[in-house]
């Protein structure tokens, strides 16, 4: 009984040594920890943006700024080629006389432009005697009010204008149709205007021929004139049957023969 007791205080040799491999296996591992806790902190990685790529495509280089002259030589010749190209007084923004009255803004004794100008007014005087050679006489005072507004005073737009306004007083009074026997003449002027009054006589000739039955022969310049007059005149008797044909000739007339 006294050994054991005396072996257990003494202790065994082999729990000694364990406890001994213990004690240096903690020890150890609380040295690391001390070392872990103490190592920096890792540092992040960076979260800086990139510097924005750098646009090196070269900008284009001003235009040169023209001069006074330079702008007004630009001015003339536009204003020359719309001239040429019969671009008047349009389309907007893109014609002569835009152009030439641009140059006469900035220098006003310009005779380039000047000229440009007159010849604008005697393209529509041009155009209004042609016009008033077809008897279209309306459209031949629009072309003369245009001229006049491009070149006001000029003497020959004002001496054309006096001799359209004589030339309509005289269709006014000229009778549409006269007759004499059995020819029906035309007034050529008022045919070439497919004038109101004309039409009106023509219809009032078709309702006597319906009553005659008389046969009808049209003389007219041109096949399209004579078709003219024939329609009219049907327009005037509907639901009947106009006889007749049709002839080339001048001048314009209306032959009635008797019936068939």
């Amino acid at each position: 009984m006294s050994k054991v007791i005396v072996m257990h205080e003494l202790g065994h040799p082999a729990t000694d040594r364990a406890r001994s491999r213990g004690w240096m296996l903690g020890g150890m591992l609380g040295l690391a920890l001390l070392v872990g806790c103490s190592s920096p902190a890792p540092t992040p990685a960076s979260t800086q943006t990139p510097p924005p790529a750098v646009d090196t495509t070269p900008e284009p280089e001003p235009k040169p700024t023209l001069t006074r002259e330079q702008r007004l030589e630009r001015w003339l010749e536009e204003g020359d080629r719309a001239l040429s190209a019969d671009r008047l007084l349009s389309p907007l923004g893109d014609n002569a006389h835009d152009r030439y009255r641009a140059v006469l803004i900035y220098d006003p004794d310009n005779t380039r432009a000047i000229s440009g100008l007159q010849a604008i007014a005697l393209r529509y005087l041009d155009l209004a005697r042609s016009a008033a050679a077809r008897s279209a006489l309306s459209q031949a005072q629009g072309y003369l009010d245009l001229a006049a507004s491009v070149d006001p005073g000029n003497p020959l737009v004002a001496e054309f204008s006096e001799k359209v306004s004589n030339q309509r007083a005289r269709l006014q009074s000229a009778s549409p149709l006269t007759q004499d026997g059995q020819v029906v003449q035309l007034n050529g002027e008022l045919l070439r205007q497919r004038a109101d009054e004309l039409v009106v006589d023509l219809q009032q000739l078709a309702r006597r021929v319906k009553d005659t039955g008389e046969f009808l022969l049209i003389v007219a310049r041109t096949d399209a004139e004579g078709r003219w007059i024939y329609q009219q005149m049907r327009d005037g008797v509907p639901n009947y049957l106009l006889r007749g044909d049709i002839h080339r000739g001048s001048p314009p007339r209306i032959e009635l023969q008797p019936p068939l």
